[in-house]
């Protein structure tokens, strides 16, 4: 058995109900990924740096009909997987605040709905935020009344933000990629040790 130790980065989007998921080589295709990405924003991103464990004495397997339907099934060279580090942002035009998001209801729905049932911070800036909808049933049927909730929350200051291009705009603007996704990313090799 000749183990080598293999260092994948993959990203997971994720907004609403909706998202995608796959690895990626460098910082330039995770940009191009997040801006080629057609979801509302804000969402969320969350990068992964995997280490994978390889035997190179194991043949791959050709590519067949049930991989592509089943992609659960590994590659049989990978022995083990080991999650090694993973960091979360949200990815937004700019940064929305509640007079912002009573605006955005208002435009849409004529009313903010019950979004101002709690006291927010004005001055501190919402994270993500939908409104869903639920068909309200009489007991003969749907008598066509829409009941609307908005979801949301807030930032904290460890939180982060970055715009389309990756740049930090939260918990401060800066115009470059966050530190922490810079140190992950810069982590490319991994030793293993055979015993």
């Amino acid at each position: 058995m000749n183990l080598i130790s293999k260092v994948i980065f993959s990203y997971d989007i994720r907004a609403d109900r909706f998202g995608q998921s796959s690895s990626f080589e460098s910082i330039d295709e995770l940009k191009q990924v997040i801006q080629e990405a057609q979801y509302q924003k804000p969402y969320n991103l969350s990068v992964k740096r995997t280490i994978q464990i390889i035997d190179t004495d194991i043949k791959p397997k050709e590519s067949d009909f049930g991989s592509v339907f089943f992609p659960t099934l590994i590659n049989p060279t990978v022995r083990v997987e080991i999650p090694a580090e993973t960091i979360s942002f949200s990815v937004a035009d700019k940064l929305l605040y509640p007079k912002d998001v009573r605006k955005i209801l208002n435009q849409k729905y004529g009313s903010v709905l019950n979004f101002d049932e709690k006291k927010l911070d004005e001055n501190k800036p919402i994270s993500s935020f939908y409104v869903q909808e639920e068909h309200e049933d009489s007991a003969l049927g749907y008598n066509g009344h829409i009941v609307r909730n908005v979801y949301y929350s807030q930032l904290s200051p460890k939180d982060i933000v970055v715009n389309d291009k990756l740049e930090q705009i939260w918990p401060e603007k800066t115009k470059t990629a966050p530190e922490s996704l810079n140190k992950i990313l810069a982590k490319t090799k991994e030793e293993v040790k055979q015993r």
